[in-house]
């Protein structure tokens, strides 16, 4: 770039700009009904300036190692009947997703077998 007045004109080297972009949310996680025993799964889409971190939440508390863009839940029980979310963050920021819930179905018993 130069610059020019009256007297003498000087001219700097050139620069890199870097605008680094919040994360944003593209598809939130959906609400899921599982039967017990069965696996569940939430996800999301995100954007933003790289690396994106993730962080999955139950009932507002974090869920460790659950740091991807998906959460899968095997063997499903009660115990993981609640609301999901996650926080997307990098260098500019983070967001919060919506909460999606999860709800746990007890499986049904068999007429012909009720203990099944």
């Amino acid at each position: 770039m130069t610059v020019t007045n009256v007297a003498d004109s000087a001219t700097s080297k050139a620069v890199k700009l870097t605008v680094n972009v919040p994360p944003t949310i593209l598809s939130q996680p959906q609400n899921v009904i599982v039967t017990n025993g069965d696996w569940a799964s939430f996800s999301v889409s995100a954007s933003g300036t790289a690396p994106l971190s993730y962080q999955w939440l139950q009932n507002g508390t974090a869920l460790t190692g659950a740091t991807n863009p998906v959460l899968a839940i095997t063997n499903a029980q009660p115990a993981n009947a609640g609301y999901y979310m996650v926080v997307v963050t990098n260098m500019a920021g983070s967001v919060p997703s919506q909460p999606a819930t999860l709800t746990s179905k007890c499986r049904r018993r068999s007429r012909a077998n009720p203990r099944a």
